[in-house]
């Protein structure tokens, strides 16, 4: 009992140091790049299992602190297969992992089948599946895939603005992260609480969260972790109406991802930028860096980001009055969520399409695209763009003389508007109504 205990005591002291050195040498990689303790943990089992004299050895190679000799140590000792394991997680290369245990790979399938419901909009599904990921990754001992998990969790609850809940979440990644030495994981999750508290309204909080990331990667030399920081300062910006330090913020960001040839950060930082000359209402401008951002979502697979820029082209457009135009975007656009199953709110696309008809007075097309809007709008629960259309439709029925059907919709409007306590507009729908 006492030589296992001491064995396992030895064990994960190496464990310990070995992921440290494993992780340092991971730090200038995207924080998406996939991790696995089983290695840690299998090469850890495989030097306690050495003679003294090489276990001392061994040793005295991770007080280098690099991974580089940990690896050539491994290959001389006759262990090539743990060699090859080691060094692929800290390849920039790597797309996907592969476990040797069967439950850690059904908990790594569920949160990538979890990270694509989550781009589906499917978040009842997301969170059942990190959560059983979670648990797993738990019971293993994984404890970099399972503050993964919390991560992943922290993040559908934000965007279910489960606040509460979320805030746990990424307070627990966060620590683990802190803990292990995973510095680029560490300043994700500062991050993503910055985006926490910006949903919040809270915006002094969001900064300061929005710094400490900042200065982690500065420290850590995460050249790209830290212009991804930077993009979500320029977008809180936006939020919070500082067009001025959007911009300053935006320019910087696309310069730090340009110069580390990161198409996805490129593609974030260029519809930041599409957004913040929305806000100024420069339309031409919007139009020629939507299409930019577009293309460079296309090019990193992001289905719904690039139906969004072609929404967003379609807008300017339709704001510069070419209908024809914005209207031939939009009826593609149409055609290219059919074949595609993504978050994108098509709901937008069909309302945008009722307003150019409405401007027309062709109030037949009109009515019927808001009610295919309404329809997406109900089925994704999304009840602000119900209430529009409902005022939408109401406006087309008085136009048309069916006073008695305008009243019903602006009834619906209202009564949608009193729930969610949209006061402003409660009282001009209420206006409207006398």
């Amino acid at each position: 009992m006492v030589w296992n205990y001491t064995k396992r005591l030895k064990r994960d002291y190496l464990r310990r140091i070995i992921e440290k050195n494993t992780l340092d040498a991971r730090n200038n990689l995207p924080s998406d790049t996939p991790y696995s303790s089983e290695t840690i943990i299998q090469v850890a089992d495989w030097v306690v299992s050495l003679p003294s004299h090489k276990q001392n050895e061994f040793i005295s190679i991770l007080q280098q602190k690099k991974i580089a000799p940990v690896v050539t140590f491994l290959n001389q000792n006759k262990s090539k297969d743990l060699a090859h394991a080691l060094r692929k997680i800290i390849g920039k290369n790597q797309k996907n992992i592969t476990y040797q245990n069967e439950k850690a790979n059904k908990a790594a399938i569920l949160m990538n089948e979890a990270k694509e419901n989550l781009a589906e909009g499917d978040l009842l599904s997301a969170s059942e599946k990190t959560s059983q990921a979670a648990k797993i990754f738990n019971k293993l001992n994984y404890i970099f895939e399972e503050a993964e998990a919390y991560l992943q969790m922290g993040t559908i609850y934000r965007v279910s603005a489960v606040y509460d809940v979320a805030d746990f979440m990424l307070r627990t990644a966060r620590k683990i992260f802190a803990y292990i030495g995973a510095c680029p994981k560490e300043a994700e999750a500062v991050g993503t609480l910055g985006m926490l508290m910006v949903a919040q309204k809270r915006f002094d909080e969001a900064f300061a969260f929005f710094e400490e990331a900042e200065k982690i990667c500065f420290e850590n030399k995460q050249n790209v972790a830290q212009a991804e920081i930077i993009n979500q300062k320029s977008l809180s910006y936006l939020l919070s109406g500082d067009l001025k330090k959007a911009k300053k913020e935006n320019a910087r960001a696309l310069k730090k991802h340009s110069e580390q040839k990161n198409f996805q950060g490129q593609a974030f930082s260029l519809e930041i930028s599409a957004y913040i000359n929305r806000a100024e209402k420069k339309f031409n401008s919007v139009y020629a860096i939507a299409g930019k951002a577009a293309q460079l979502h296309k090019k990193c697979n992001n289905i719904p980001a690039h139906l969004e820029m072609l929404f967003l082209r379609a807008e300017a457009l339709f704001e510069r009055g070419n209908y024809a135009k914005s209207e031939k975007i939009l009826r593609d656009l149409i055609e290219d969520d059919k074949k595609h199953s993504s978050c994108f709110q098509i709901a937008n696309t069909y309302n945008l399409l009722g307003l150019i008809y409405l401007l027309q007075h062709d109030f037949a097309r009109a009515k019927t695209l808001f009610s295919q809007s309404l329809s997406h709008e109900i089925k994704n629960e999304r009840p602000l763009g119900a209430l529009i259309d409902y005022a939408n439709i109401a406006n087309i029925e008085k136009k048309v003389g069916n006073a008695e059907q305008a009243r019903k919709y602006l009834n619906l409007a209202i009564d949608v508007a009193r729930n969610l306590e949209e006061n402003e507009l409660l009282e001009i729908l209420e206006k409207r109504l006398n």
